[in-house]
């Protein structure tokens, strides 16, 4: 008689656990490539580079979860939350410096970063048109941000449906 052995089934192993530090390290580089495509954006298309907000969060909580190891959970809310903050804050004003740069090319200024440009930009920002960029990007980048928080995360626990009733039938009228 041979003893034959069965594989041990090994239970499902756990997911591991989201490193919260690195996955904030990871989407740190989320800020600079906001201020590159705000720029890039209020250069080509001026005034509506707000709409690059709706870039920025996806791309900071995508780098997150791909440092953290794992998806974004409520412990990685409040780095995310200050990063993507950062990102459009300097994104903003990388765009009016984008926007600046194009007014300034375009009339023929040389001197790139000299006391003229940067007086370009200074009237730029101070201009009236300069609040609809800012509160496009402000409130484009909350909305994004917004919804990827409140997406449903894998492994959450979803909260229990309720099982429908039966009805039951009347009972029966008693008999004689």
């Amino acid at each position: 008689m041979t003893d034959a052995q069965t594989p041990a089934t090994s239970p499902a192993l756990p997911a591991a656990p989201e490193n919260v530090g690195r996955g904030a390290l990871v989407a740190l580089a989320a800020v600079p490539a906001a201020i590159v495509l705000y720029a890039i954006v209020g250069g080509v298309f001026g005034g509506f580079f707000g709409l690059a907000a709706l870039v920025v969060p996806p791309v900071a909580v995508w780098l997150y979860e791909k440092g953290a190891g794992a998806p974004l959970s409520r412990r990685g809310w409040l780095p995310i939350i200050g990063i993507t903050v950062v990102a459009l804050v300097l994104g903003i004003l990388a765009g009016f410096v984008g926007v600046a740069y194009a007014s300034y090319t375009a009339v023929g200024g040389k001197e790139l970063f000299g006391s003229a440009f940067w007086t370009t930009v200074r009237l730029q920002m101070s201009s009236p048109d300069a609040l609809l960029p800012i509160l496009l990007g402000l409130g484009f980048g909350a909305v994004a941000l917004i919804g990827l928080l409140r997406r449903p995360r894998p492994g959450a626990v979803a909260p229990q449906e309720q099982a429908p009733q039966q009805q039951t039938p009347p009972p029966a009228p008693p008999q004689a």
